[in-house]
């Protein structure tokens, strides 16, 4: 996996993306790649911290964030944690 993002929903769900592929962006790699995840999240958290208010948000998400889940991942986030 040469380009990767990590997406964190909330408190509760994180996302890991092969970005190489159009196919691989929908599909969530983060139980077989944990040092990648390991590593995204560190970079996620050094920005995180650095924003003016600073954290990573860590709460439920917000109505419109679960329409983004349903609309680019094909359910809810509950859904999807289920399909991966």
């Amino acid at each position: 996996m040469c380009s990767s993002d990590l997406l964190q929903a909330g408190g509760t769900s994180r996302f890991l993306f092969d970005l190489t592929s159009p196919r691989q962006e929908k599909h969530n790699l983060i139980d077989s790649h944990p040092k990648i995840a390991a590593e995204l999240q560190k970079d996620l958290k050094k920005w995180a911290d650095a924003l003016k208010t600073p954290g990573v948000p860590d709460g439920e998400l917000q109505r419109a964030e679960k329409g983004w889940y349903d609309h680019f991942f094909g359910g809810t986030v509950a859904e999807v944690r289920a399909k991966n």
